[in-house]
């Protein structure tokens, strides 16, 4: 199994800086720990500013980790919208490429929440009244 590097380790951290120093010294779309990337670590911590500077990198998107989860995926699961609207942007952006299902739901012209159901999320995923968000909480229930 691949081990997380510097950039996998700093972007999990939201270290800014730290992604800035290791983006050229490494594979943009190497994975490190559960087959995860180091724009998937970022989204699933909800680091916008991280997120930003890896997609001005033009990592693909669509990468899972070794559930079938993609960063969009990993950050609507966690409630993070500014992320996810983020990831809305890249025109490569699959949301059917994953094994979970995904439905779009728009607040608002400005707003996308996602609603996740699947059977094939990690068994350690959070149930849906862990999420942070009280608004996607009440969303999935």
């Amino acid at each position: 199994m691949p081990k997380d590097n510097e950039l996998h380790l700093a972007a999990q951290q939201g270290n800014l800086v730290q992604v800035h120093s290791h983006i050229n010294k490494y594979d943009i779309n190497a994975k490190g720990g559960n087959d995860e990337t180091a724009l998937l670590k970022a989204a699933e911590k909800g680091h916008l500013e991280v997120v930003q500077l890896l997609l001005g990198f033009n990592p693909d998107v669509n990468l899972p980790n070794e559930y079938g989860i993609t960063a969009l995926i990993r950050a609507a699961h966690f409630g993070h919208a500014a992320v996810v609207k983020a990831l809305l942007k890249v025109p490569s952006l699959d949301i059917n490429h994953a094994t979970v299902s995904i439905r779009l739901l728009l607040i608002s012209s400005d707003l996308a929440v996602f609603i996740i159901r699947s059977t094939h999320l990690h068994p350690n995923s959070p149930s849906p009244s862990q999420y942070p968000d009280p608004h996607l909480h009440n969303t999935l229930e």
